[in-house]
Parts: structure tokens; C-alpha cells; sequence
């Protein structure tokens, strides 16, 4: 049985705001979009910086209740290509690195009880109806869509498993949006890389019993 929270904070980069449910947010699930931080990022610096003098005074972020963290589409977006075909590492221990990183980061914490979100579905953005010049400017996509794909799934995969390993809470969203080949549904996105239909997610965490 899983234990219950009072409060529920979604921290991450700007899919944090995937649980921003309707107008606003739940009273007992609350969104902190802390910018576009990478998973690498995350790992290696953590994620608390401004937290204790910044984030916690606006009671924007408390030490309490559970912290989901959202991170990893930019990763999987335009730089774990990069990083295999041009840096020349292993795929598997690139997206091994950036898992055992996040958890490393997330047991030295201060804080005691964490959740992960999954990887939002990676877009199909060579095989879809999408604006190149959009991308280009804001949301960069550097390798094939199978490899991006790929990425998210594998990661997907070694996040949920080290949550169970850790007896800590995966949130499952990948698996609400995303068609039958594992790309995201892009009448339920923004039209570019962000969910917006957030009809799957109302009551998702009363639905586990987490709430």
C-alpha cells in the first residue's frame, strides 16, 4: 500500500507543469517549473539550488509531503544523440549514467520522500506535420525519431525499475499520452513537445491511493 501525502510537488523543468491540472492547480498537487535543466544537468549539480532562499520564502516549494522530480526530455530531445554519435559513448551507459546520477542526487538530499516522473513520449517530429523553424529556435531535435524514441523508452524503463528498486513512487505518464508506436499523441500536446490535454491526469494520483 502505497503512503499517503498531504501535499504533492511536481519539480522540474517545464513538463513539471504536465500536473498544472485545468486553470490552475490541485490544492494537494502543486507544480515549480525550475527551468530547462537537464537530466545530466540534475545529476551532476543537483536541482536545490535557490530552494532556501528563494523558492522556499515564496512558499513556492516546502519540505514537506512528496517531491515528484520531472526531468529528461531535453536530454532525450538534443543531447544523448550528440553524446553517443559524436562523443562516441555507449548508448546504454550514457542513459545509465543520467539514471544512477538522478537517484545519487536524490539520496543525499535533505529531503526524504521522492517520486519520479517518466519522460513525456518523444515527438515524431522528421515523420510528423511539425514547423522546423520552430524547433530550431526554441526546442531543438537532434537525431532520428527511432533514436529519440529509443532514449525515452530505455529510460523510461531504468527509471521505473530503480524506483522499485528504491521503493519510491514512478508516475506513469509516458504511458497516458503516447500512440502505439510510444510517440506522443500530438492532438494532446501543444503542438510542439508539451502535454496540454490534462484529462488523464485528473485525480491520477487519488486514483494510486497517494493522496
Amino acid at each position: 500500500m502505497n503512503k499517503k501525502y498531504d501535499i504533492i510537488y511536481v519539480i522540474g523543468d517545464s513538463h513539471s507543469n504536465t500536473f498544472c491540472i485545468g486553470s490552475g492547480q490541485s490544492p494537494k498537487v502543486r507544480t515549480l517549473n525550475i527551468g530547462p535543466r537537464t537530466l545530466h544537468s540534475v545529476g551532476i549539480n543537483g536541482f536545490e539550488m535557490g530552494f532556501d532562499d528563494y523558492y522556499i520564502p515564496r512558499n513556492e516549494v516546502q519540505r514537506e509531503g512528496l517531491w515528484v522530480l520531472a526531468f529528461g526530455e531535453i536530454d532525450c530531445r538534443c543531447h544523448i544523440w550528440k553524446q553517443i554519435n559524436e562523443n562516441g559513448r555507449d548508448e546504454d551507459e550514457v542513459l545509465s549514467t543520467l539514471v544512477n546520477n538522478l537517484f545519487d542526487v536524490m539520496e543525499k538530499s535533505q529531503h526524504q520522500d521522492f517520486g519520479v516522473m517518466s519522460i513525456v513520449p518523444a515527438i515524431r517530429y522528421f515523420g510528423g506535420n511539425y514547423d522546423p523553424s520552430r524547433f530550431q529556435e526554441q526546442y531543438p531535435v537532434i537525431g532520428p525519431d527511432e533514436d529519440r524514441l529509443r532514449y525515452v523508452l530505455k529510460l523510461n524503463k531504468m527509471l521505473k525499475t530503480k524506483c522499485e528498486e528504491n521503493e519510491m513512487i514512478y508516475v506513469d505518464v509516458h504511458s497516458l499520452y503516447c500512440d502505439e508506436d510510444g510517440y506522443l499523441i500530438k492532438e494532446l500536446s501543444d503542438g510542439e513537445v508539451h502535454i496540454t490535454n490534462r484529462d488523464r491526469l485528473i485525480n491520477f494520483f487519488e486514483n494510486k491511493n497517494i493522496v
